[in-house]
């Protein structure tokens, strides 16, 4: 009797230690069912079930190519600017399905926003509140990053 005790004892551990996740700061963790992706647990402690293919991921430091492209002002002058972004990749799938090549599409999406946000100042404005435009194309970055995973953290602009 103590053997089938022991034994039931020994499954319920496996299965606890199977169910309980936690994933470190700086990762990720990704969910397989049927061996194809479910979804992407955020750092610290989840609960999942025990049948289902865990395994935890790094989140990964990206640097965007840099592109380059002539951004009008307001006041209809012109500037060639060259952008670079850095940025965490916490999800490894949904982006790479999503976009071809994407260090490129990440510095040509950050040059979008910026030619957005250029054409409300002047080339005088521009450069004069130039660390606030940053911020607020940063700021829009990090919304469109959100639904794919990820997470602007700099953003480069020189002539």
């Amino acid at each position: 009797m103590v053997y089938v005790y022991s034994s039931i004892i020994i499954i319920i551990l496996i299965l606890l230690k199977r169910m309980i996740k936690i994933v470190p700061r700086d990762s990720i963790c990704i969910i397989e069912k049927k061996l194809k992706y479910h979804k992407t647990l955020q750092p610290g402690l989840h609960i999942i079930s025990p049948f289902v293919s865990a395994r935890i991921v790094p989140v990964e430091k990206r640097e965007g190519l840099p592109a380059a492209q002539e951004i009008q002002f307001g006041d209809s002058s012109k500037q060639k600017l060259t952008v670079r972004t850095t940025f965490l990749l916490w999800d490894p799938y949904t982006p790479f399905f999503t976009f071809e090549k994407l260090d490129q599409e990440m510095s040509n999406k950050a040059l979008q926003e910026l030619s957005k946000l250029a054409a409300g100042y002047t080339k005088q404005e521009f450069e004069k509140n130039f660390h606030i435009i940053k911020q607020k194309c940063l700021e829009s970055l990090n919304q469109f990053g959100k639904e794919y995973g990820i997470e602007f953290t700099s953003l480069d602009i020189s002539e």
